[in-house]
């Protein structure tokens, strides 16, 4: 697992670039806007262009660990050549933000309280749970975030019919 939330890869596949773009649009639903998702049985939701797109998978709930996948197709000689990126959504990076700083400064704060005041069994639970929780903070999303790439790769490369280069 990498420590960075973005990876890129490419997928060649025997369908010609107008396919290749309509059977993923075929699985997507056009992004829909506001806090209140209606449901849908796409797969994706987002945009697919003639030569990009922009799609999260569809999900019942709002999940704002799901990775982003952007792209763009290419004519290759033996068909069509899709470059993908993904990356987080931009909630995720606030929640992981918001998250960290608030149990750090816990950390610092109990830290300091051992510095100051000595070790007592108080101050050295609250530094263990706030040390557990910046840990669990840190490694959640990002688990949840692979498990969601590694997800959508092997679909969007099943989807186009293709293999990764």
């Amino acid at each position: 697992m990498k420590i960075l939330p973005y990876d890129s890869f490419k997928i060649l596949t025997p369908l010609p670039l107008n396919q290749a773009a309509k059977r993923i649009r075929a699985r997507s639903d056009e992004q829909k806007s506001g806090w209140l998702l209606q449901s849908s049985k796409a797969e994706f939701r987002g945009t697919v262009l003639e030569d990009e797109f922009k799609l999260v998978e569809n999900s019942s709930n709002r999940n704002s660990f799901l990775p982003v996948l952007t792209g763009t197709f290419r004519k290759a000689e033996s068909g069509t050549l899709v470059d993908v990126a993904i990356g987080p959504q931009i909630s995720m990076f606030i929640f992981m933000f918001l998250w960290l700083l608030l149990v750090g400064y816990g950390a610092f704060r109990s830290i300091s309280d051992l510095v100051t005041n000595g070790a007592t069994n108080q101050s050295i639970t609250y530094l263990l749970v706030t040390i557990g929780m910046l840990i669990a903070g840190f490694i959640a999303p990002l688990v949840i975030f692979w498990f969601g790439v590694n997800r959508q790769k092997k679909r969007l490369i099943q989807l186009v019919k293709g293999k990764e280069v």
